[in-house]
C-alpha cells in the first residue's frame, strides 16, 4: 500500500531520504515558507535511499544530469525543483536532512 509523504526542503541543495521508488507529486510552499514542500507517494516499506534535489530560481542554471520534478509559487518567489539523476542513487537508511515530516 502507498501513502503520501513530505519532504521540506530547506535549502537550494537536498540530500533527500526517502523510500525506494517514492513518486514526487506535488511542489508547494507550505506554512508561509519561502523554500517548497514536496510531497510524494511511498512505500512505508521499501528500503529507503538518498535523493538530491535541487532548487532552482526562474532564470537559475540547469544542468543536463537534471530531471524537472515540479515548480511552486512560495510567497514572491517561484521554484523549479529538480532531482540528480544517475545510474547509482544512493541506497543508505541513514538519516539525511530532507526526512519525511507529519502534518
Amino acid at each position: 500500500m502507498k501513502v503520501i509523504w513530505k519532504y521540506q526542503l530547506l535549502t537550494t541543495d537536498n540530500a533527500v531520504n526517502m523510500p525506494r521508488g517514492a513518486k514526487v507529486i506535488h511542489v508547494e510552499q507550505q506554512h508561509g515558507g519561502v523554500l517548497p514542500t514536496l510531497w510524494a507517494e511511498v512505500d512505508p516499506t521499501a528500503p529507503n535511499e538518498t535523493r538530491r534535489f535541487i532548487v532552482v530560481g526562474t532564470g537559475g542554471d540547469c544542468s543536463d544530469d537534471w530531471q524537472h520534478v515540479g515548480s511552486g509559487v512560495c510567497g514572491a518567489f517561484v521554484w523549479h525543483i529538480y532531482e540528480e539523476v544517475d545510474d547509482e542513487q544512493g541506497s543508505d537508511s541513514e538519516t539525511k536532512q530532507g526526512d519525511a515530516v507529519a502534518d
